[in-house]
């Protein structure tokens, strides 16, 4: 019966917000604690799930009392996310599970809090919520009633072993503990509190800086955590915690968090997956990746930590290869871009440009002639996949293409940018106000002219 409730489309009534309390303060809670032996209260912002806890409110309401509260409140109570769904029974916090934003499952969990502390599973789909939930869960294997040693005030989950052999999962029979940030069922050795500590967490943005290092991997668009060699990124962070933890927060980036740290990291040019470990007071550049090759090497990964926690490791460029090119407007990438810009004697100049955009393909070939027609003079012209390398240091821009200026003498002043008319004499009088090279009149006139065009009339 309870499988077949989560296909029924349930019409869901409004008027849930009418029976929600504000609680401001921990006087309040007590208070509310008293008038109610079962209830819900929701720590942090909650207004936009609504709707699917209504049908559940409106149906439980006069036996369950529903309060919402600020999130700095809940630091008493077992919440690791924003919103946290806490259940109580009385004062006493219960160890259930957030509920999933479904109108029918958030009825179950209501129903859950007035059953008994147990939940006897029966069918696949309810074991895979399970697996998916992101909260921690006390299972037993094999039982039809709460086991005598299970951990007080917890919520057991009695689970046959032959659903989870629908999973591929050969459990015997015993008491578990499923912690869904490692995704691991390990069976329980140690007492329930000290094993859902979770080795991994949720890489909230504001939240990470609790330790120095966040250490991650972004796993790639299908979600797998193990490579081509099948080295498992869980076992990876699981025997680097043991290490490290006391440095460092642990966590994948894929997921609702993902998007954030690939952007405000500048990571979009990295092919997935990778490793990567943030400073955590500045994940804007301070970053370093392992990448290709390195991922399938098993100790690398502790010898690469212990140098940059020891301060011996760099901040990691992701960069294109370097290539050969027989042409005098070349692509330059973030490994090189020291050697040809910043080491370099002459004027130098960099079109930032990126590989979808319209405008950089009309702007590069004008440069390409322009780099043609100052060959044997100070003066070099490069360009750049902005999409494809680290900035370094070049500016953050604001489109594509950005031309910049690095004048001979002056590599490290902020560089010149460009601001005028793309075309081949806007670039000439850029080159000669900008540069330490001054080219003879007439050339840095008006009357210059583009030599591909020369050739067409000829």
């Amino acid at each position: 019966m309870l499988c077949s409730l989560f296909a029924t489309r349930i019409k869901i009534p409004y008027g849930g917000n009418a029976h929600m309390k504000t609680l401001q303060n921990k006087q309040n809670i007590q208070s509310f604690f008293k008038k109610h032996n079962h209830s819900v209260i929701i720590f942090g912002d909650y207004q936009y799930i609504l709707d699917f806890m209504d049908y559940g409110i409106s149906k439980y309401k006069d036996r369950i009392g529903f309060a919402t509260a600020p999130y700095k409140l809940s630091s008493s109570y077992y919440c690791t996310t924003q919103p946290c769904f806490q259940a109580f029974h009385g004062e006493t916090p219960l160890k259930i599970k957030n509920p999933p934003p479904v109108v029918g499952e958030f009825a179950l969990y209501l129903a859950r809090i007035l059953q008994s502390d147990y939940t006897l599973f029966h069918c696949v789909e309810e074991v895979r919520r399970l697996f998916f939930d992101r909260s921690p869960s006390f299972v037993a294997v094999d039982y039809e009633e709460r086991p005598p040693e299970s951990p007080e005030g917890v919520h057991a989950n009695l689970i046959p072993s032959h659903l989870l052999r629908e999973f591929g999962l050969e459990i015997p029979k015993g008491l578990y503990v499923y912690n869904p940030t490692d995704k691991q069922l390990l069976p329980m050795t140690k007492p329930y509190e000290e094993m859902i500590v979770p080795k991994l967490i949720d890489p909230i943005p504001e939240q990470i800086s609790s330790k120095p290092y966040l250490i991650a991997f972004n796993v790639n668009e299908n979600g797998e955590t193990a490579d081509s060699e099948g080295n498992d990124a869980y076992y990876t962070l699981s025997n680097l915690y043991s290490k490290y933890n006391k440095s460092a927060n642990f966590a994948f980036l894929n997921g609702q968090y993902s998007h954030f740290y690939e952007v405000n990291s500048r990571l979009n040019p990295a092919k997935k997956p990778y490793f990567v470990i943030f400073n955590s007071t500045n994940i804007t550049r301070n970053r370093w990746l392992i990448l290709d090759h390195n991922l399938t090497d098993v100790d690398y990964y502790d010898a690469f930590v212990e140098r940059i926690i020891s301060g011996k490791e760099p901040f990691t460029l992701i960069s294109k290869p370097i290539e050969e090119q027989n042409t005098t407007f070349k692509e330059i990438v973030a490994n090189n871009f020291k050697e040809l810009v910043l080491d370099n004697p002459n004027d130098t100049y960099v079109a930032v440009t990126a590989p979808w955009c319209g405008h950089c393909s009309a702007f590069k070939p004008i440069l390409a002639n322009m780099s043609d027609y100052v060959v044997g003079k100070p003066i070099n012209i490069y360009w750049f996949d902005g999409t494809a390398n680290d900035f370094g240091k070049i500016p953050d821009i604001d489109g594509y293409p950005t031309f910049f200026a690095w004048p001979a003498g002056k590599k490290n002043e902020k560089p010149v940018k460009f601001d005028g008319d793309r075309d081949f004499n806007g670039v000439l009088q850029f080159l000669n106000t900008t540069g330490a090279y001054k080219f003879p009149p007439p050339v840095n006139t008006t009357d210059a002219k583009d030599p591909a065009a020369e050739n067409k009339e000829l």
